[in-house]
Formats: structure tokens, C-alpha cells, sequence
């Protein structure tokens, strides 16, 4: 019998974020939730009225545990943040359906919410480090629909149509060359001493960029190293302050009153790179403008900017992740990563 599962994802509005569609209940009652590599919990249900987008709020369904013969209510309360916003609720257990019956999962179903506009799926580590109960998972694989706790993920460009995750597999058909493995790092077990929660850090290890026609430039020093935080939940990804201003002179960037990083949209149309390298050049990611320059409609902004000042959250957002395709392997706290190019579909 299959030992994967294939969802498609969604693309919100020019890649800020990538959504799925799970089934919840008995009967089920479908929704839609962000893909969130970066926290580890189900939470559903936000309040539109205080969403950030009211309209797809709205759009994205709701949960109603009332109408589900195997929702159970475990009484226990939460409140959590993400970022800008938050959730406020009660834990239910239910019944989430792929291709198959993931039974008795643990989700936040929210009373209150500020800021956020959809439900989100966490897929970081569950109850080896994060949680006390078994996540989705950690369920996948106890209950016998997948083997070891891995999923891949592959978004490619915006508008492409192609983005997907597999749970417990991966699609040879969408990466070129070799998957090179990342050990996750600080170790997860460090990652608890030090910060009370384990999460796919990796260690980037030069950052740089090709304009159009010319020479791979190098940002960084042949000793450079950061841990990054590997976070399909960020629309950007953030990094030293300096990085970002240097790169920015290279995309002739504006900067607003907040500290954001603006472009002109011309840069989409230009054949360029910006490269983002690992294993000290044993792997680099070459991430097109197009995937990295964000379309906002009105104005484009610069895929990277700058990590809050005496906050080390250096982050690889989704304008890294659409140039890469990456295995999240929880079996030996790896990353795996190569170069995002489709080519049909292999599953394994």
C-alpha cells in the first residue's frame, strides 16, 4: 500500500504565504490553512472580523466542532502569537482526513483572534521535543500512513501552479542534481536547553547574487555562517542589516519610513540570481529575481530584509524556498536541499 500522501498547496496573492485545504469531522467540514514550517500546532478559526484580510478570511471556511460526531472538546484553553497577530481558544480533538482518516488530532479551535486571516498547520517538531501530545506528524506516522516523519516541500515560482508537499515522501521529479543534506543546527536537544523549543534551523553559509549576463558576486566572506530558520509562515526572509543594504544598492532599493526595502518591478523581468549557499558551497540555491522580488501589485519589494535590531531571527522565507526544493526529515534532524526544477512527477 502508498506510504505517502500528496497535497497540492495554494498560493496567496503572489506567494506571501501558501495555503492547503484539510477536511475536518464527521461528516467533514473543509477549510483552508497556511502551510507553517515555522510553528508546530493546528489552529483554526480566526475571528475575520479582526483579520488582517477580511475577504479571504471568510473564504477560508470554519469549523464548527458541534456539527461533528467525532470532535471531542479536551477543555484546556490557549492563547498564542504569531508574529503580528494571535489566537485565543479551546483544544478539540478530531478526525482530519487526507486520503485517509488521521484520528483523534489535537487542534486549537479559536474563540478570538487579532491580525490573522486563515488557519495555520504547523509542521515542525511535535511531542519528540515540542509538544505533549502527538502532532499531525507524528499521527501520520503512528497511526501507519507514512514510515518516518519526513515531508518535502516544493513551492516553485509564483504562478507557476506546481506547488505541493509530500508527507512522509519525496518527488525526484522536482529538484535538479543531488538533495544535499543540513544538519539541523544548534541540535534539536540544544535547541531546548537554550531556547525551550526545537525548530529547522540551518546553517547558511555565504549569501551573494548574478545580475543578468554577468559573474556570481560574492556578499560574504569565505568564514561567514548564520543559523537560519527555515519558515514557509514568512513572506521574506530577514537577515544582518548590512547584507541587505549592500544587496539592496545592487536593485537601485528605496526605503520607507518602516524600514522596508522597495524595487523597481523591472527586476522581475531580468535574468539574475540571487544565490544563497550551504555546506561552505557544496550546495547553493539559486533563486531567480522573479521568486525573489515581491509583487505587491502597486510596488515590489526586496525578498530580503532587515532582521529586527538585537533580535537574531534570521530567517529563510519563502524567497528562498521557492528556489529550493526541501525535505524536512525529522527521522535525523536534517534539511535536505537542492535546486527547485520541475519535471513531471516521481514519488518515492
Amino acid at each position: 500500500s502508498r506510504r505517502w500522501g500528496w497535497e497540492p498547496l495554494l498560493e496567496f496573492q503572489a506567494g506571501i504565504v501558501y495555503i492547503m485545504e484539510i477536511d475536518i469531522g464527521t461528516p467533514s467540514q473543509t477549510i483552508k490553512v497556511i502551510v507553517d514550517t515555522g510553528s508546530f500546532e493546528l489552529f483554526i478559526n480566526p475571528n475575520c472580523d479582526r483579520a488582517a484580510d477580511q475577504n479571504f478570511c471568510i473564504d477560508s471556511g470554519h469549523y464548527d466542532p458541534t456539527r461533528s460526531s467525532t470532535a471531542r472538546n479536551l477543555t484546556t484553553r490557549y492563547y498564542v502569537t504569531f508574529g503580528t497577530g494571535g489566537f485565543l481558544g479551546t483544544y478539540f480533538s478530531d478526525t482530519l482526513w487526507f486520503d485517509w482518516p488521521v484520528t483523534d488530532l489535537q487542534m486549537g479551535v479559536s474563540s478570538d483572534s487579532d491580525y490573522v486571516w486563515a488557519g495555520l498547520v504547523g509542521l515542525g517538531y511535535g511531542q519528540r521535543f515540542n509538544t505533549k501530545y502527538p502532532t499531525l506528524i507524528d499521527l501520520l506516522v503512528t497511526q501507519g500512513y507514512i514510515q518516518v516523519p519526513i515531508f518535502s516541500l516544493g513551492i516553485g515560482s509564483e504562478g507557476g501552479g506546481y506547488s505541493d508537499i509530500i508527507l512522509g515522501g519525496v518527488d525526484y521529479h522536482k529538484y535538479s542534481g543531488w538533495l544535499e543534506p543540513l544538519d539541523i543546527y544548534p541540535p534539536p536537544a540544544s535547541q531546548m536547553d537554550q531556547w525551550h523549543q526545537a525548530q529547522y534551523w540551518v546553517n547558511l553559509t555565504s549569501l551573494g547574487f548574478t545580475p543578468p549576463g554577468q559573474p556570481t558576486m560574492a556578499l560574504t566572506s569565505s568564514d561567514f555562517s548564520r543559523i537560519m530558520l527555515i519558515d514557509t509562515g514568512s513572506t521574506y526572509s530577514y537577515i544582518d542589516a548590512d547584507l541587505v543594504a549592500t544587496l539592496a544598492q545592487q536593485f537601485s532599493a528605496t526605503i520607507d519610513e518602516q524600514g522596508v526595502y522597495y524595487v523597481p518591478c523591472r527586476f522581475r523581468d531580468m535574468d539574475g540570481y540571487v544565490n544563497f549557499g550551504f555546506n561552505r558551497g557544496n550546495m547553493v540555491i539559486n533563486v531567480k529575481y522573479a521568486d525573489f522580488v515581491i509583487n505587491f501589485g502597486s510596488q515590489c519589494a526586496l525578498g530580503v530584509q532587515p532582521a529586527d535590531a538585537g533580535v537574531a531571527t534570521w530567517v529563510l522565507g519563502d524567497t528562498f524556498i521557492r528556489g529550493a526544493y526541501i525535505v524536512f526529515d525529522q527521522q535525523n534532524d536534517a534539511i535536505w536541499l537542492a535546486n527547485y526544477e520541475p519535471c513531471g512527477s516521481g514519488l518515492a
